[in-house]
């Protein structure tokens, strides 16, 4: 779908599991993951994977982030996690 002649680059089948968690946040998505980011509420990169499909959040504190997802493919999408 394009709106106004720019193409939509969002990731259309993600899973992140378990949501919530304690340590380590796995994501499947449909093709490769080029990298995830965690970012605080505040917008601030708490944490960056190159080519993984999982990591790990043991450090932060409890609370919601948001998760980040870039695939191979220049397409991307953002999740909310809490970590207990």
């Amino acid at each position: 779908m394009t709106i106004l002649g720019i193409k939509d680059n969002i990731l259309a089948k993600i899973i992140v599991s378990p949501n919530p968690t304690k340590d380590v946040l796995n994501v499947e998505v449909a093709g490769s993951i080029a990298s995830l980011k965690i970012y605080n509420s505040l917008g601030q990169l708490i944490l960056y994977k190159i080519s993984l499909n999982r990591i790990d959040i043991s450090s932060l504190e409890q609370g919601f982030y948001f998760l980040y997802i870039a695939d191979m493919n220049g397409k991307h999408s953002m999740v909310k996690v809490a970590k207990e």
